[in-house]
């Protein structure tokens, strides 16, 4: 039965782009809160430098001018990033006074991420960040990374301002549970959710049996978050998501590792159109 949650490290993945480092800070509260570690990780991709060892190798810009990318350059970038991250941290996380320590490493940034984690850590990363250069918006870091970390997962994305005082938050119960993993799921959510959030709504996924909903869920909602709607599916899908989270006011989406949305090709343009948090539970 889960009934607290405590990591046994927060890990945060950053790069010193802007939305990196906003996950930082974001990491840092969530270490503070919990009294535990910090290990921010910070990894020379090396895929890039490989590729910027060829004679023609360029990069387009956000002008569109092209460049010649210079090995040299980019591992000295990459060195000044890594001593600005490090700055950042100092800064933040040493006036808060939680432990914490900068680990730097050169490889290819998924499975360098995924050796480094347990079960029991808790990764927060950028929505974007190691992908900013691509082009892509959920970066492809973020969506491997949730799909296959041990432990619960954040990527982070700045709540819209002034929506309300209390984060508001709705949950996703994965397809076919049997009643204790559907409550496990439902326990866990809420022991991870902040001192200013609030579990608004829950959405059942298909395939899951009227008793799971009114024997197990039901109860629990009722003695812990009366006012949270419960709302039960016949198809899971992104645009009814997408309108869940518009008509309840919902600032963070929280699911589990064995939900059918996180697999659905769907789920990341649904994501990508929300601009909320995302937690995902293992």
């Amino acid at each position: 039965m889960v009934n607290e949650y405590s990591p046994k490290r927060v890990v945060v993945l950053i790069d010193a782009s802007r939305n990196s480092l906003e996950a930082l800070n974001t990491a840092i509260d969530i270490a503070c809160h919990w009294q535990t570690e910090l290990l921010a990780l910070f990894i020379e991709e090396e895929d890039l430098l490989r590729c910027a060892a060829y004679p023609w190798a360029r990069e387009i810009g956000l002008s569109g001018a092209v460049r010649k990318i210079d090995r040299n350059s980019l591992e000295e970038s990459m060195r000044h990033r890594a001593e600005e991250a490090r700055r950042a941290l100092n800064r933040c996380a040493g006036s808060r006074q939680i432990k914490w320590q900068l680990h730097v490493s050169r490889g290819r940034v998924i499975p360098e991420t995924l050796q480094k984690i347990s079960a029991d850590d808790f990764l927060i990363l950028g929505r974007v960040g190691y992908a900013r250069t691509r082009g892509l918006r959920l970066g492809s870091t973020a969506r491997a990374v949730t799909r296959q970390a041990p432990g619960p997962v954040m990527v982070w994305e700045q709540p819209v301002a002034g929506r309300q005082t209390q984060l508001r938050a709705a949950l996703l119960i994965e397809a076919d549970s049997t009643s204790h993993s559907g409550l496990e799921t439902l326990r866990l959510a809420h022991a991870m959710l902040g001192e200013h959030e609030t579990l608004a709504t829950v959405v059942v996924e298909p395939e899951n049996d009227s008793e799971l909903i009114d024997k197990q869920l039901r109860p629990w909602l009722l003695d812990h978050y009366p006012r949270a709607r419960l709302i039960s599916t016949t198809d899971i899908d992104a645009e009814q998501i997408a309108g869940i989270v518009a008509d309840d006011c919902i600032g963070k989406l929280i699911l589990s590792r064995r939900s059918q949305l996180i697999h659905y090709e769907a789920a990341e343009l649904l994501v990508d159109r929300l601009r909320i948090p995302l937690l995902v539970l293992p």
